[in-house]
């Protein structure tokens, strides 16, 4: 599709029309959807270019039925044979009346015999021929609103939804033209790409912090945060500088984007430390013998280490964080987030107020997107509370899943067991040794029990086990089971919420979902038969005034005819 003006497809290559000696082919308008930025235009074809007397090589046959010489283009004209060369026999051969004809085929020539040979001729004629290109992008669909423009077509970077091309062909020669056999258009959202050098390392002031950075891209705009706060723009994508509220430690995120949506985003982390002011008391105080104070930071806040962890794409696992209140006053409004280049891998949020001594832990779940590529990643968690704060940092290793674990089931079986039902399927075609350590925590992250296991698992198969972990009878509530997993290959770890009951003592006699089964039924009927029986005796003796001796007497005759038997007992 497009539009021609004195050109045409032949053979699948555009070119000249006959006769013609300039024209044009406009392309067909190209849609991306979107705004987007275009990059590159490549093609493919040929432009000739011959002065007189231009010596010529080609390969060809020379034969009574006669083969076109290799690459002979019917649109070249004027040509005449200056040599024939046999490169068989390694012989020249008399050129006699040879001519080439319009289908490139050598006749005339003196030898008629078979072989491969080396053709020399020249064109009598000169001749140029030029193939240029001009582009334009367009807001408009009809592109009414652009004009074509010449571009460097190794980065044209052009801005639009539209793109269109023009091609212009020009000849000297009637009989030779240009040819353009295809047209490659190379597109995107653009480049974007930023790099902080400041801030970072340690401030002894919280106010006017440097933002330098570098930034590429076409149309656009900047912005930051600090420990994903309030984003300020940066006007023109300029270094600029701001004030932190506190002395700490921060997190500095840099985003860029262009109008058409291409994005990147950088992190650096800094602290601020702002030293004791020196006062004139002090310098006085070496003079005069006074006592000088100096001042010393509070700790307030304390907070536990978060061991690095190995994770598959697309993989959620649950984390625990602990941090105490150490002053002697509660901490209000303590905002608890995440922090680093891939802060969205932690949705969760709290605000909690944590009064003096008071302890707490932050659960939260870490979510590797199913896309992320294979490789170490830095994530951290923040506590922030006015006028003090505490942040810890960890790696997540993203590893290819090579081992599946699946829990099935988890029971108090005994007093003093508990039963793991579990899964296990091998996903790397190659047979694994697997290590599994089951730990119970409790409710202060405590570990009250563990057992290890190592379990052989046979290439991409699945298999269920079982393992018992050995309690105290005491241990009933809510626990955290947690499971690593290590093999050659592979290692992760699985942490789930359980409940454990008290143990069950007595003799049951109800089944499952609350129903008698066979064998409870007739332990029931004979426990209510005895009652029964009991009340009778003791009813017919205080009647009767008869002996316990009597009633058995009376009650063998009874059972007889229920053809039950009853022994009496020996007086």
């Amino acid at each position: 599709t497009g539009s021609h003006t004195n050109t045409e497809i032949v053979d699948g290559r555009l070119k000249l029309s006959s006769g013609q000696t300039s024209g044009t082919y406009t392309s067909e308008i190209f849609d991306a959807n979107d705004p987007n930025q275009w990059n590159t235009l490549t093609w493919q074809g040929a432009v000739p270019n011959l002065t007189a007397n231009s010596v010529v090589n080609e390969s060809g046959w020379v034969n009574s039925t006669g083969y076109p010489l290799s690459g002979f283009d019917s649109s070249w004209s004027g040509i005449t044979l200056t040599a024939l060369y046999d490169s068989t026999n390694n012989s020249q051969i008399e050129l006699g009346d040879a001519t080439v004809n319009s289908l490139g085929v050598v006749t005339n020539a003196a030898s008629n015999e078979w072989g491969n040979v080396l053709i020399s001729y020249d064109y009598n004629t000169p001749f140029n021929a030029s193939l240029s290109f001009q582009v334009r992008s367009c807001l408009t669909s009809d592109c009414s609103n652009a004009s074509f423009a010449s571009a460097d077509l190794t980065d044209m970077s052009i801005l639009g939804q539209w793109f269109q091309y023009q091609a212009s062909f020009s000849s000297s020669n009637s009989s030779i033209s240009p040819l353009l056999e295809n047209v490659v258009i190379n597109s995107s959202l653009g480049i974007v790409s930023v790099t902080i050098s400041e801030p970072n390392g340690t401030k002894s002031s919280q106010t006017g912090i440097p933002i330098n950075f570098a930034v590429t891209g076409l149309n656009l705009n900047c912005w930051y945060n600090l420990d994903n706060g309030e984003n300020v723009t940066l006007a023109d994508c300029s270094d600029s500088s701001f004030n932190a509220p506190d002395d700490g430690n921060y997190v500095f995120n840099l985003y860029a984007n262009n109008s058409l949506g291409a994005f990147d985003h950088q992190s650096s982390t800094f602290s601020v430390d702002t030293p004791a002011p020196s006062s004139s008391s002090e310098e006085e105080s070496s003079i005069t013998g006074e006592v000088t104070s100096e001042f010393v930071e509070t700790v307030k806040l304390t907070a536990g280490e978060i061991q690095s962890l190995t994770m598959n794409p697309g993989e959620t696992k649950q984390l625990s964080w602990n941090v105490k209140n150490v002053w002697t006053f509660p901490l209000q409004e303590c905002n608890f987030e995440s922090i680093g280049s891939f802060y969205s891998w932690i949705s969760y949020t709290e605000n909690k107020t944590l009064d003096a001594g008071e302890e707490h832990t932050f659960n939260f779940d870490i979510s590797v997107p199913a896309e992320t590529e294979v490789g170490e990643y830095n994530l951290g968690v923040t506590l922030k509370c006015p006028g003090t704060g505490k942040s810890a940092l960890f790696i997540v290793e993203v590893v290819e899943k090579t081992l599946e674990f699946e829990l099935i089931n988890v029971q108090r079986v005994s007093d003093s067991q508990v039963e793991v039902v579990y899964s296990l399927k091998e996903l790397s075609g190659s047979e694994q040794n697997v290590e599994l350590k089951f730990s119970l925590f409790d409710a202060d992250n405590i570990i009250v029990s563990e057992a290890t296991e190592t379990k052989t698992l046979s290439a991409n198969l699945v298999e269920e086990f079982e393992t018992l972990i050995s309690i105290d009878e005491s241990l009933v509530g809510e626990l955290i089971l947690s499971i690593d997993l290590n093999s050659e290959v592979y290692s992760s770890f699985v942490q789930e919420g359980i409940t454990i009951g008290a143990p069950v003592g007595g003799f049951a006699i109800f089944g499952e979902d609350g129903f008698i089964g066979t064998g409870g039924g007739i332990i029931l009927i004979i426990v209510v038969f005895a009652l029964v029986t009991v009340l009778f005796v003791a009813r017919t003796m205080r009647k009767s005034g008869k002996t316990l001796k009597d009633v058995f007497n009376n009650l063998e005759g009874f059972f007889d005819n229920f053809k039950l038997r009853f022994k009496k007992p020996q007086w």
